[in-house]
């Protein structure tokens, strides 16, 4: 995954990955790597289980916590506003963590199939009670809410909680839910990010494990940041020379000519934008 994050000069990554993973990360990618802890615990388990982990995540150093509450969570009991999380986010910022990421929600069409029961995972607009609640309760904080908010179909409403929390930023993860989502929302989507130029951020969502394939996260880059490596019409820039070609036709969000162009995914710079390209579902 590296390697190919040269190719695309993404400097620095952060992680979300086990707290045991953290020092032979550390030791074999020094300072190219930053983490990110997810705090978590079982239902039936103690809230302690959750501020353990906490504690051993902030030992290894983090920079970013991360709360993960999409709809599918909520049975076994992971609210983003759960009591115990929120005793959480105190801890953290009393440990000097100033960043907080979230998933809440996910796509719209899952809403009309995966989660068809509202009486079990809740209306989307529910998802958003919880998180607005944080907002509220910790505005010395920096959140990004993951996946464009979880919300990449419907601007109008990013709008809305950007123009509510001057320290909410979202980031442009998960690539296959923005290309789908976000291409056919692409001049809404382009003139929410020409209005907050400084609140979006470039992110991936690439999960690594042993045995995939080098496309696996080539296809993830070009389809992210495409706009600004490859030569076409609407940032005259050139592709780096890689074996993996995709065939599809750029329906992108065109760069705006005041943002930055260095690819580095460092979440805790919070002035930097980085803005996504759209292509068809075939390249995710």
């Amino acid at each position: 995954m590296l390697e190919v994050a040269d190719d695309f000069g993404i400097g620095r990554i952060v992680s979300m990955c086990p707290p045991e993973d953290i020092p032979p990360l550390r030791e074999r990618f020094g300072d190219r790597i930053g983490f990110n802890g997810s705090i978590s615990k079982k239902l039936d388990e103690p809230d302690d289980t959750a501020y353990r982990l906490l504690d051993r995540y902030l030992e290894l150093g983090i920079q970013v916590v991360k709360l993960w509450a999409a709809p599918r969570g909520r049975e076994r009991g992971l609210f983003v506003d759960a009591p115990w999380r929120i005793e959480a986010v105190r801890r953290a910022r009393a440990a000097g963590i100033r960043i907080i990421m979230v998933h809440v929600a996910d796509p719209d069409v899952w809403f009309r199939s995966v989660y068809a029961d509202r009486a079990k995972f809740g209306t989307k607009a529910d998802q958003y009670v919880g998180l607005e609640r944080l907002l509220q309760m910790f505005p010395d904080m920096n959140w990004i809410a993951a996946h464009m908010g979880g919300d990449p179909e419907n601007a109008d409403h990013l709008q809305a909680l950007l123009e509510r929390y001057p320290h909410l930023h979202f980031d442009t993860s998960a690539t296959k839910w923005q290309v789908r989502e976000v291409s056919t929302h692409r001049d809404a989507i382009r003139s929410l990010i020409l209005r907050f130029p400084d609140r979006f951020l470039f992110g991936s969502d690439l999960v690594t494990r042993p045995g995939l394939m080098r496309e696996h996260y080539v296809s993830r880059y070009w389809c992210e940041n495409a706009n600004v490596t490859r030569t076409c019409s609407a940032c005259g820039r050139s592709t780096p020379n890689l074996s993996w070609q995709c065939r599809s036709t750029s329906r992108g969000i065109i760069r705006p000519s005041n943002t930055r162009h260095s690819l580095v995914y460092v979440l805790y710079v919070l002035h930097v934008l980085y803005v996504l390209c759209v292509f068809c579902p075939l390249c995710s």
